[in-house]
């Protein structure tokens, strides 16, 4: 193992599964709203997406909340059900292969994730879900009640599960989400794709998988 190194965490959407712009496209195929339009509705309601992800609101106030404030022209039960049809799919796995070669080698793995109480309970009841299993802790924002970029946001997530932030290893795709890190003084990798992972779990830590690059 890496020197100091004995957590590794990684953040569900853009590492791990799927990221917010395949449910745009998967909506759009459902309703016709274009998914720039999608995405750009759910960005002018970023206070209430951020509320749900914080833990404040529940996912039934979320769905309606963005409805309204958006005006989808759909009914809010839909919407709900289009992104659980989206999270029941099958995740890719190559992210999820290189988590598991960590853990063999007696890494811990964790997932930190901004993400909202109703979706990741939902994935707990599908097929798609079971990749959660293999991780812990598992640290969420709603729980936490703060986002990852929230100060001190991820040192507290880290600190109530008995992580040192010193002995931890944080990957994520946003750029806001490594520069929080960064400010904490908890290493980070910048994901973009298994290739990048690989290579830079090598070049920076030390840390080789056995799979192949």
């Amino acid at each position: 193992m890496a020197k100091n190194i004995t957590t590794i965490a990684f953040d569900i959407g853009g590492v791990l599964g799927k990221n917010y712009s395949g449910a745009h496209h998967y909506i759009e195929e459902k309703t016709c709203i274009p998914a720039n339009e999608v995405a750009l509705r759910i960005a002018g309601a970023r206070d209430i997406f951020r509320s749900t992800m914080r833990g404040r609101l529940k996912l039934e106030q979320y769905v309606n909340r963005i409805l309204y404030a958006t005006d989808w022209g759909v009914h809010p039960d839909y919407l709900d059900l289009l992104i659980k049809e989206y999270l029941a799919q099958p995740f890719p796995q190559s992210a999820l292969e290189i988590a598991l070669s960590l853990k063999s080698q007696g890494y811990r793995i964790a997932i930190f994730s901004d993400n909202n109480r109703g979706w990741i309970e939902y994935l707990h009841t599908v097929e798609a879900g079971k990749f959660l299993d293999h991780f812990d802790p598992q640290i969420y924002s709603y729980d936490l009640g703060a986002l990852k970029t929230d100060e001190g946001a991820l040192t507290r997530g880290f600190l109530k599960h008995g992580i040192a932030t010193d002995e931890v290893l944080f990957i994520d795709d946003r750029e806001p989400c490594i520069k929080a890190a960064a400010r904490q003084e908890i290493a980070a990798i910048r994901y973009v794709n298994p290739f990048n992972l690989q290579v830079a779990l090598a070049r920076d830590y030390s840390i080789e998988t056995d799979l192949p690059l």
